[in-house]
């Protein structure tokens, strides 16, 4: 079987910081989500956490029945696809949203836990 191996990939360890959503997008179901990701970065002899918000679209034919374990402060394992697109706001400045589109996930905090894949 072949697989798209491109350089587009999305791998993140996180925490789900809001309850998720459903939103219809384009015709399509997807779970909404916003990922917590925290880095120690260190320069010199000093070193600070960094924290990172991220988008994260979770197509319905994803979705499993482990579903209902996606909640606030929930530790979620993804890979997926990094998705941008621009729009202009009122005050004429272009803005890009970058989603990522969710392939696989894995709920950490179970202890039966299970993979979907796209």
């Amino acid at each position: 079987m072949l697989q798209n191996q491109g350089i587009n990939r999305a791998i993140l360890l996180g925490r789900v910081c809001s309850q998720p959503k459903w939103r219809t997008i384009s015709g399509s179901e997807f779970l909404c989500i916003e990922l917590v990701t925290n880095e120690l970065i260190g320069r010199g002899s000093s070193a600070y956490y960094h924290e990172e918000k991220h988008l994260l679209q979770l197509p319905f034919h994803v979705l499993h029945e482990n579903v209902s374990g996606i909640n606030e402060n929930v530790s979620l394992y993804i890979e997926g696809k990094v998705s941008t697109l621009s729009n202009i706001d009122k005050q004429g400045i272009r803005r890009y949203d970058t989603t990522i589109i969710v392939g696989k996930y894995n709920v950490m905090n179970t202890t039966n836990a299970i993979v979907a894949e796209m």
